[in-house]
């Protein structure tokens, strides 16, 4: 399989720090505290930067100058993110055997409803601060880079299944509860997901959840059967 340009970990770096909002290379390095130019560093065959504009994983927005040096914005995009999704969704099945990434995929309803969700919700999602909360550093960025897709969509399944069972099911508090649980007791011991899921969720709760995002139907069988699942290997 040919190398995508998303196997380099400073893609990530740049795509994930200008998707609030756009940002030069030089504003990017800056935040993470890099030294140099580490950020110009070759991709495939050229800059990775200039290939992911190539590519459209980012946009220009035209030049800036501070402090008299000029600088290109780029703003990230988000159309190829599924493309991701799917590949290590396969990736997943084939090489770990494990079909749950591919399931939690085919609950999504509305792939382009739910993009443009994140699109319009960006500030929320990926707020540069936010980020930093998450991964704390550039390093830890690098080591999960997957996170900067996977976080957002647990937090929107997870709300979505909140709002679901509190004003659709009238399921009591209490029993909500029950679901911070893996939020909880989950040992993401390499980031800060849990203040990054708090500050997240206590902004998606202000807005109305589109509908139709999700197959409801789906989500809560597969919920029901994969805990069906661990029920069999627990002697209680």
């Amino acid at each position: 399989m040919e190398r995508q340009i998303w196997a380099f970990d400073k893609f990530w770096i740049i795509w994930s720090s200008c998707l609030d909002r756009p940002r030069t290379i030089n504003e990017i390095q800056d935040f993470w505290s890099y030294d140099g130019n580490a950020l110009y560093q070759k991709g495939l065959n050229k800059s990775i930067w200039k290939e992911m504009l190539e590519k459209g994983f980012i946009e220009s927005k035209g030049k800036v100058k501070v402090r008299g040096v000029s600088g290109d914005l780029i703003y990230g995009k988000t159309e190829w993110i599924f493309d991701f999704l799917d590949e290590n969704a396969k990736k997943s099945r084939v090489s770990f055997e494990n079909d749950l990434p591919f399931h939690i995929l085919s609950c999504i309803k509305n792939r382009k409803k739910l993009l443009y969700y994140i699109d319009t919700n960006r500030e929320v999602f990926f707020m540069l601060q936010r980020l930093k909360i998450l991964f704390g550093d550039k390093q830890n960025l690098k080591n999960n880079y997957e996170l900067c897709i996977t976080a957002p969509l647990i937090t929107i399944f997870n709300y979505f299944i909140i709002v679901t069972l509190k004003k659709k099911l009238k399921v009591d508090l209490d029993s909500i509860l029950l679901l911070s649980q893996s939020l909880i007791f989950t040992p993401y011991f390499g980031t800060n997901f849990f203040s990054y899921y708090k500050s997240v969720i206590k902004d998606l709760s202000t807005k109305e959840m589109p509908l139709d995002l999700f197959d409801e139907a789906k989500v809560f069988k597969l919920w029901k059967d994969y805990s069906k699942e661990i029920m069999k290997e627990v002697n209680v």
